[in-house]
């Protein structure tokens, strides 16, 4: 996969408005996974009209949450099984992110920005139920005065981001984020 990013990733949208940025994030979490997973060129092209396909459905003037969609459409190909129990509330965001990193290269993405951001959307979605168990245990150690370590950063990073996300009202709704990627399973 190229680093180019193509013209499919764009979105339409007011210029110089935050969604500028999403054909970025969106093009840097999804070539991310199918690094980590190896997906074949004929799952990658399934995955574009699916991700496009969601991105159609997103009206022009609201969030599209790149990271989240491109995570979801890969885990959803890739973990079937994962992906269907967190989309029922029967399954945990740490679920998917150990099935990320179990994988070769998993860990190395998940440690990085990208692959932090990704966890971030995935622990904090809005799935109308409390806290993920794992996004507890992530703000414990953000808290932790007293450790000082890499879990420890990274924590705070998680933390920092999910206060971002609280204070723009970005948290996706998991129904919604779900209906537009349930539409391009179903066109595809």
């Amino acid at each position: 996969m190229s680093s180019d990013e193509p013209t499919f990733w764009t979105r339409s949208g007011p210029p110089n408005s935050e969604f500028q940025y999403d054909s970025g994030h969106l093009h840097s979490t999804f070539c991310g996974l199918v690094g980590v997973f190896g997906l074949s060129l004929r799952v990658q092209e399934q995955c574009f009209s699916r991700i496009k396909l969601a991105m159609l459905a997103t009206p022009a003037n609201h969030y599209f949450y790149p990271n989240l969609i491109a995570g979801l459409v890969v885990l959803r190909v890739v973990c079937p099984t994962g992906y269907g129990r967190f989309a029922r509330s029967d399954g945990t965001a740490a679920d998917l992110l150990e099935a990320i990193r179990n994988r070769h290269s998993g860990g190395a993405f998940l440690a990085d920005q990208v692959g932090t951001v990704l966890a971030c959307c995935l622990l904090c979605v809005n799935r109308g139920q409390k806290l993920d168990p794992a996004l507890e245990q992530i703000l414990k150690i953000a808290g932790d005065t007293n450790s000082k370590d890499h879990q420890k950063e990274r924590a705070v990073k998680i933390a920092e981001m999910r206060q971002y996300m609280r204070s723009h009202e970005r948290h996706a709704n998991l129904q919604d984020v779900l209906s537009r990627i349930e539409l391009g399973f179903q066109l595809t």
